[in-house]
C-alpha cells in the first residue's frame, strides 16, 4: 500500500471526513451533542444570527461546533461519504467554512492530515485483513452518550482473522 493507492479509495477517504464532521476530533471527546471548546468571541457590531435573533453589540458569543457541521450540507444526520467526492456536489468545497472539526484558518488543527491519512490507513488494513461481521440486535441503532458515542447494545463485531500470518510494516 502507498500513496498512490489511496488515490483511488474514494470511500476510504473521505469516511473519516464524514466521521469527524459529524462526530468531531479529540476536541470532543463526548461525541456529536456535546461541542468541543472553542474561543469565546465578543460581537464587534450587531449581527443577525436568525430571522427572528440579532445578537447585539458587546455579547458574547460562544460558537457551535457540533451545530455549525451541520449547516449546508444536503441531509447532514446521514452518512454519505459522497457528499466529499461527487464531482455534482462538492459539499467539501461548498460547506468547508462548516466543516470545523479540526478548527480553521489560522487556529487549525496542525495533526489534521496525520489524523484523517491515519484513519484511511486502518480502515484499508482492516477491512483487508479481517472479516467482520455485526448482528442486527435490539437497542444496535440506539446511541447511549458516555465518554464517547457508542450504540446501546454494546456494539458485539465478531472478527475472523483472513490470513494465517498478519504483514509485518
Amino acid at each position: 500500500m502507498d500513496v498512490a493507492d489511496a488515490a483511488g479509495w474514494a470511500y476510504n477517504t473521505t469516511s473519516p471526513s464524514k466521521i469527524f464532521r459529524w462526530q468531531g476530533g479529540a476536541a470532543a471527546p463526548a461525541g456529536p451533542h456535546v461541542a468541543p471548546p472553542v474561543v469565546p468571541h465578543i460581537a464587534g457590531e450587531a449581527f443577525r444570527l436568525t430571522e427572528w435573533y440579532t445578537v447585539p453589540k458587546g455579547a458574547t458569543v460562544f460558537p457551535s461546533l457540533y451545530e455549525s457541521s451541520f449547516q449546508g450540507f444536503q441531509d447532514p444526520e446521514a452518512f454519505d461519504p459522497d457528499r466529499f467526492f461527487s464531482e455534482a456536489r462538492r459539499e467539501d468545497v461548498s460547506c468547508k467554512r462548516n466543516f470545523l472539526a479540526f478548527g480553521s484558518s489560522a487556529h487549525q488543527c496542525v495533526g489534521q492530515r496525520y489524523a484523517l491519512n491515519h484513519l484511511v490507513l486502518f480502515m484499508a488494513l482492516f477491512v483487508s485483513l479481517v472479516d467482520f461481521r455485526r448482528d442486527k440486535t435490539k437497542g444496535c441503532d440506539e446511541l447511549v452518550y458516555i465518554p464517547t458515542i457508542a450504540p446501546k447494545d454494546g456494539c458485539a463485531v465478531f472478527l475472523k482473522q483472513r490470513c494465517t500470518k498478519l504483514p509485518s510494516f
